[in-house]
């Protein structure tokens, strides 16, 4: 379960940290936006992906709590109310993980269906199109045809490009020449790679409705960023604002999130249209303004998340402490229920070995484990434990395999033990009256292999 916790740890902070990239990004493109820096714009919201997709402040997180060979604070430390509610999130969000994958599964099923009823264009086009390889790198591998029931032009794949139309459609030359122009900056801007990062994105933090928001934002200003530099290639602008409007639609539509698709309603396109024009009369500022405007976002961005990401670290210790004296306190009928048992251990059982995060210098801090202990076999810890007359040793197992039972304590260096035995939860307080060095062990009693976990501490 630990391992659970540790994803769940990451997941959290991965949401909050991109949340706060995404907030902020949404302040600065106002201000970038009426000044028409549109790639400041595109490539400061594709930076937000990356707090996103990899664990940037968790492993921040991580590291800050280890100071040496000691284990610092509670992070990942369960109690059984923690317990208990990882394992109800664990199972939404997973739910919630499947239901993503099977909706966006079911649109790259029409993409693949759409491609097998596809068929070559005529001559003219694919004259047009050879035409246009000659003079535009990247376009070599890259193929078009076309397919009955589509909107609109799009260009589809990751590895394998092509490039579709409308079968029912007929487009000027010029109009083409176009197209062609416009899906070409969408290979050279990999659109279509960001696309699916984003739709990664969005099954991960399913629960995070800004996601989806990022997921629209990145659709809309891929398709700024492809206006512009699809302007500056073309030699009469005026065409392409023609063309945008013949491939206009009269509804919204909703563009899957594995293509680049030119079926906007009429509304969306004249509003592209005025925006390309303004772009055009902006005196734009100096691109030093830009560049300060940029790292300033980038800086604060980092510095909040990571604020953020360590409030909620502060914040799950707090949730610790305060289950934990739950757990004690609800508990302590059982530490009189479980009787504590001596005995001397056998020196011809199967012994393993388990390792603990944490060192025996790390006392009133939690020591985690998660072991599977192979049947009638006693795990110990790798490392020793030295404790000293009148100090508790407190011990959590939760027996995660279903109705087995463990025997679980402590073992001196002559081999004398002392133990509690139960199933599902144990908790226990050895109280010491002794120096020495130990370990602590758990015994599986059953026929086969079990799965715990827990903590033990040194108060």
């Amino acid at each position: 379960m630990i391992i659970w916790s540790k994803l769940g740890f990451m997941i959290l902070t991965m949401t909050v940290s991109g949340s706060i990239w995404y907030l902020l990004w949404c302040l600065f493109r106002r201000w970038l936006d009426r000044r028409g820096y549109i790639k400041v714009v595109y490539y400061s919201l594709l930076t937000i992906i990356v707090f996103f997709l990899f664990p940037i402040v968790y492993l921040s997180i991580v590291a800050g709590t280890v100071q040496g060979d000691v284990t610092v604070g509670n992070v990942f430390a369960m109690t059984p109310p923690v317990y208990q509610c990882l394992k109800v999130i664990g199972v939404v969000w997973t739910l919630g993980l499947i239901r993503e994958m099977i909706l966006f599964g079911r649109d790259a099923k029409r993409l693949r269906s759409l491609k097998k009823r596809s068929f070559e264009a005529d001559k003219t086009t694919q004259e047009i199109w050879r035409t246009f390889q000659s003079g535009h790198p990247g376009t070599k591998d890259i193929q078009i045809g076309c397919c009955y029931g589509l909107e609109g032009p799009m260009i589809c794949g990751l590895y394998r490009m092509k490039i579709l139309f409308p079968a029912e459609k007929k487009y000027s030359e010029e109009e083409l020449r176009c197209l062609f122009t416009h899906e070409w900056m969408h290979r050279r801007h990999m659109d279509i790679l960001i696309k699916r990062l984003v739709m990664w994105i969005t099954c991960i933090h399913w629960f995070n409705p800004l996601t989806k928001q990022m997921l629209q934002m990145v659709n809309e200003w891929s398709e700024y960023y492809c206006d512009e530099d699809t302007v500056e290639q073309l030699a009469d602008h005026r065409l392409y604002y023609e063309t945008l409007k013949v491939c206009a639609v009269d509804d919204k539509r909703k563009v899957p999130w594995n293509v680049s698709m030119m079926v906007e309603d009429k509304q969306t396109v004249l509003k592209r249209i005025e925006r390309m024009e303004e772009y055009r009369t902006i005196k734009k500022g100096a691109k030093q303004i830009a560049v300060l405007v940029s790292v300033f976002f980038l800086v604060s961005g980092s510095m909040t998340a990571f604020a953020a990401g360590q409030g909620i670290s502060n914040l799950y210790d707090i949730v610790f402490e305060a289950t934990k004296v739950e757990v004690e306190e609800t508990l302590v009928p059982l530490e009189n229920v479980l009787e504590e048992y001596t005995d001397q251990e056998d020196e011809a059982a199967l012994v393993e070995w388990g390792d603990v995060e944490g060192t025996e210098k790390s006392r009133g801090v939690a020591h985690l484990f998660e072991w599977r202990i192979s049947a009638h076999a006693t795990m110990k810890t790798n490392s020793t434990i030295s404790l000293n007359a009148g100090d508790k040793f407190y011990i959590s197992v939760s027996v995660n395999t279903d109705g087995k039972s463990v025997r679980a304590g402590l073992i001196d260096v002559s081999g004398g033990r002392r133990y509690v035995i139960g199933s599902e939860t144990l908790s226990h307080t050895f109280s010491i009256s002794k120096a020495g060095t130990y370990r602590f062990f758990i015994e599986n009693m059953e026929n086969e292999a079990v799965d715990v976990s827990g903590f033990y501490k040194i108060k």
